[in-house]
């Protein structure tokens, strides 16, 4: 039977430790009653506290018993994980803090110390390079004398009609949805500029989405891919599996115009669209790379 104030179950001499902090999920039969050789650590969530290794009398371990207790003592009825010599105990459920136990030399505190320091800087380096990589293959130096043009909602159709008439020797585009008309609008005007620059010799490309889910999209993209192609313009669908949502126009690799607006009647009269138009050759060449890119994935 314990000795009345003995709650840890560990008999009076065997070990002693004052100054350890052990969770009350745990006895010191459980946190400290290890083999020779086991240093434990005690894991909080926030912060990490490291255990001293035990001193065990005579600098051996204490001997057990064939059921798990100590020589010569009846098992504590707390102490349900009684570790052999040199074996690794069971593990608590309680999860708050959990104990791990290293089967390694007998460690210093300062080396233990100067261990995690160690991998701690290792693997703060290691981060700080991989964020550092994100994105460097899109990032583009906006230049500082450049010629940018605003062209929100009802400004789109006249600003892009001005740009396109202006082209004299490509024009690269990717639509979502070009609708086709049959009347005479400002999307109809515009495809018929395309079509004008490719018979003057223009290398005139554009690329479409294709979505089997949307019918209305795949339709008048068909229909708008016909009518350009027949009269000489190339034309290129994406993957089904992947929808093109862009809507970018790149024109003598000089001038770009990104931004929301579909060619349709009621992204060009009805919707709140934002574009911008950029004057410069390094924007242009940057978007020129991704137009490729997506064009050589394309199908025709």
């Amino acid at each position: 039977m314990p000795h009345p104030g003995e709650v840890t179950g560990v008999r009076e001499g065997t070990i002693s430790l004052p100054d350890w902090n052990v969770h009350s999920g745990y006895t010191e039969g459980e946190a400290l009653g290890v083999g020779r050789g086991l240093c434990p650590i005690l894991v909080y969530p926030l912060v990490g506290t490291v255990g001293r290794q035990p001193r065990l009398e005579g600098g051996k371990a204490p001997s057990r018993r064939s059921h798990g207790g100590w020589k010569g003592a009846e098992p504590h009825p707390g102490e349900a994980t009684g570790v052999r010599e040199g074996a690794k105990p069971h593990p608590s459920k309680d999860p708050n803090p959990i104990l791990i136990y290293f089967h390694i030399f007998p460690l210093s505190m300062k080396k233990i110390y100067a261990l995690l320091i160690a991998l701690a800087f290792v693997g703060g380096f290691m981060l700080a390079q991989y964020i550092g990589t994100l994105n460097t293959t899109t990032q583009t130096e906006l230049p500082e004398n450049y010629t940018a043009i605003v062209m929100n909602d009802r400004a789109y159709a006249q600003n892009a009609i001005n740009l396109l008439q202006h082209a004299n020797k490509s024009i690269h585009m990717t639509m979502y949805v070009i609708f086709w008309y049959e009347e005479n609008n400002d999307i109809k005007t515009l495809v018929n500029i395309l079509v004008a620059k490719a018979q003057a010799g223009l290398d005139v490309k554009v690329f479409l989405d294709t979505d089997p889910s949307n019918d209305m999209v795949t339709h008048n993209n068909t229909l708008t891919a016909n009518y350009l192609r027949s009269n000489g313009v190339s034309v290129k669908f994406d993957n089904p599996s992947v929808t093109t949502h862009t809507k970018l126009i790149i024109i003598d690799s000089k001038v770009v115009i990104v931004g929301s607006t579909n060619w349709s009647y009621s992204a060009l009269n009805k919707n709140h669209e934002a574009n911008i138009a950029i004057v410069d050759e390094k924007v242009a060449q940057s978007y020129e790379e991704y137009f490729n890119g997506l064009w050589n994935s394309g199908s025709s």
